[in-house]
């Protein structure tokens, strides 16, 4: 777990949640799309703006080694639901990502009533370890035409992707009825 590795993690929420972390946020979330030749789905911007219009529904984890960050998660918390939206880091901390995400979202909601976690997208790493890939629907309106169209192709093309990938991270579960 992060802790094996000499990490310490801290969850911040509402007041806590101060608006320079929306900057060092998105530069780890930025930097683990690029480690991987992805283009992130969300921008500074957005970041920005929801760290400081809805303090009180984020909960970001962040590792820390020493002072600095190593690793951080953001997630927005329901009444009783909690979603990992989003995942960034800093450094080559091996099994970090799966630890913090997974592991310490699992073991937030029980210590604060959560009954229920969304951990989002796909990943190989998920799904060797049990954790089955399911579609998720969204629903989108946009005011201007010409951007439904453009969201709309954008949707067909990753919702064509993700059952391709879903379909590769099928055959990773562990655990499969009929399957030895």
């Amino acid at each position: 777990m992060a802790w094996d590795l000499g990490l310490t993690y801290h969850y911040f929420r509402g007041p806590d949640l101060v608006a320079e972390m929306a900057q060092q946020f998105f530069n780890f979330y930025k930097s683990t799309y690029e480690r991987y030749s992805t283009v992130p789905a969300l921008n500074l911007a957005y970041f920005q703006l929801v760290f400081a219009t809805m303090p009180e529904l984020v909960d970001l984890s962040v590792s820390f080694d020493g002072s600095d960050w190593a690793g951080a998660m953001y997630s927005l918390k329901g009444s009783s639901s909690g979603h990992c939206i989003a995942w960034g880091q800093g450094g080559d901390y091996r099994h970090l990502h799966f630890e913090q995400v997974i592991y310490g979202s699992i073991e937030r909601a029980l210590a604060t009533g959560v009954e229920r976690l969304d951990f989002a997208g796909l990943g190989s790493h998920k799904s060797v370890r049990g954790l089955r890939a399911e579609p998720v629907h969204h629903a989108f309106w946009f005011r201007d035409p010409a951007m439904r169209e453009v969201i709309e192709a954008i949707c067909q093309r990753r919702t064509k992707d993700a059952e391709t990938e879903r379909e590769s991270e099928l055959a990773l579960l562990p655990f499969v009825a009929g399957r030895d």
